[in-house]
């Protein structure tokens, strides 16, 4: 059940250098008795029209005043503004009202719920394999969207920035694109998805971010939601304009539970865009600056074996263990006590088998900043051009340690509680994405504007670095220096250093979400 009220008022990988030059032309026929209108003057299109589908120049789509779920146009199948139903083309289009209307939070959610032929598995198997893995706030890493069968490496955000990590797609977090700062997502598919360098073979996902509009009275939205485990989102989104400058805002504060105890986390994120008209008399030219940036943290499900020697249920996975009704005190078959009891001393269950991973202990951080310009100029009639360029910077903290689910006196376990063990470790995960374009299109009219040829030419260019590495804990004295024992050499064990000794806590009252402090730092005292 969902209630939601909405108000309206070191060791680096290859880089990626991919350049792609497009060549795109289209030609509209118009017939004598269906002939389109006249084009509006520079200065009747810089009003917002009842509609808000006129543009100031044909690289630019506003459509978030529409409030219904069907697109006229759209700027990303061929990279110039078209009217929908001029075209022969293979496209999924996702309005801001409809994503709100479905209680949609991710550009996931939206794709794999009602895009004909797309799904989402990784590079090892077909998704079904890893249902276990996909439940409401999991993380399923090296997955990706397939559209009609082949993967989507790569969201683009306004139809020329890749954001995100490569191979863990998703720009809020491991396979999750947050849309509060959206207004649009497209899906591409056919030969129309070649113009994307990034893409893949099988279509193209492009998101496209909230615009400020000019000539807008100040008007926004609100949007509060909840659910019965407790999670809470909100949303806020504000923008207004005079005929010169222009202001759109946008704010997240989510909170996630489900029903497994301790699985879910927190989304914050702020979102803004300045544009600017210029010369509007001369060369419209429409400047828009925005920035972007979300931190979401996530804490993990861990899946867990029981360490009990001499208990036939030794080494057994405890989803499997609860699957066979052997998490009680005695063999359901046999009738024969286990040598270590009911597990958890009964209050194993379905709500908390994933729970143990301790909070902090099993979490992945993953903050991410979008920034881009645009300059949009309308030097003629016939001649508009276009100058992008974008950064994203992404960052991934998995804290992703070996967990041990012990019985009370169990291997290294001394102690005669439930109790679970962990040596703390984390992975830092950076990727950043440069991109620029640089477009002109030209249109022209012929035999009295019943015909219309639009004629794009472009370059993008795409640079992507990413990196992984791995941080453990090791002893060090007084003034923070790792202690290393006279006399080794990088080939000792651990290059000499003494690592942190294993942890551990009694979870016989259940999980614990904080048994010490963030692992994530990079030093602490201990004892």
């Amino acid at each position: 059940m969902t209630l939601s009220t909405r108000l309206s008022t070191k060791s680096y990988f290859p880089r990626v250098r991919p350049w792609l030059v497009a060549l795109a032309c289209a030609a509209f026929p118009s017939f004598a008795h269906a002939q389109a209108a006249p084009q509006p003057s520079v200065a009747a299109q810089v009003k917002e029209s009842a509609t808000a589908v006129l543009t100031l120049n044909a690289f630019e789509v506003q459509a978030d005043s529409d409030k219904s779920y069907g697109a006229l146009n759209s700027a990303s199948i061929t990279r110039f503004n078209v009217e929908m139903d001029k075209l022969p083309v293979s496209a999924d289009i996702f309005t801001d009202a409809f994503m709100k209307d479905i209680a949609a939070t991710s550009v996931e959610d939206v794709v794999q719920g009602y895009s004909a032929g797309a799904g989402f598995a990784s590079g090892v198997d077909n998704g079904a394999a890893s249902a276990a893995a996909n439940q409401p706030g999991d993380r399923t890493g090296n997955a990706y969207i397939q559209l009609r069968g082949m993967n989507t490496p790569q969201m683009q955000r306004d139809g020329f920035m890749p954001v995100g990590a490569f191979g863990n797609p998703g720009s809020t977090g491991v396979g999750r694109t947050d849309n509060f700062d959206l207004e649009r997502v497209e899906v591409i598919n056919g030969p129309q998805a070649m113009l994307y360098g990034g893409g893949g073979a099988g279509g193209v996902i492009n998101v496209n971010s909230k615009a400020a509009r000019f000539n807008t009275r100040l008007k926004g939205s609100a949007l509060f939601r909840a659910d019965q485990f407790g999670s809470k989102r909100g949303e806020v989104d504000l923008g207004f304009g005079n005929k010169w400058v222009a202001v759109r805002v946008a704010s997240l504060n989510e909170s996630s539970s489900s029903r497994r105890v301790n699985i879910g986390g927190t989304t914050y994120g702020q979102y803004g865009q300045l544009a600017f008209l210029f010369f509007q008399k001369t060369a419209p030219t429409t400047v828009r600056i925005s920035a972007s940036t979300t931190l979401n943290r996530r804490r993990l499900a861990a899946g867990l074996g029981l360490n009990a020697p001499g208990d036939t249920r030794n080494g057994l996975n405890l989803h499997y263990i609860l699957a066979t009704n052997q998490a009680g005190a005695t063999n359901p078959v046999t009738g024969a006590p286990y040598a270590a009891g009911a597990i958890l001393n009964g209050k194993l269950n379905w709500n908390n088998v994933d729970s143990f991973g301790a909070g902090r202990a099993f979490q992945e951080p993953v903050s991410n900043q979008f920034y881009s310009a645009t300059v949009d100029t309308k030097w003629s009639s016939w001649l508009t051009t276009q100058v992008a360029g974008g950064y994203d910077a992404y960052t991934d903290r998995r804290i992703n340690p070996g967990l041990t689910f012990f019985a009370p006196n169990a291997g290294l376990n001394t102690t005669p509680d439930w109790a679970m063990s962990v040596t703390p470790s984390d992975s830092w995960q950076p990727a950043r994405t440069k991109a620029g374009r640089v477009a002109a299109l030209i249109t022209k009219d012929f035999f009295g504007g019943k015909a219309k040829t639009q004629t794009l030419f472009g370059a993008d260019f795409v640079r992507s670095d990413f990196a992984q590495i791995a941080y453990g804990w090791f002893q060090a004295d007084a003034n923070w220096n790792i202690i290393v024992a006279p006399g080794s050499t990088f080939t000792s064990a651990n290059s000499g250093r003494t690592p942190l000794a294993p942890l551990r806590w009694s979870i016989n009252d259940g999980s614990v979400l904080y048994p010490f402090d963030n692992p994530a730092r990079d030093r602490a005292v201990y004892n």
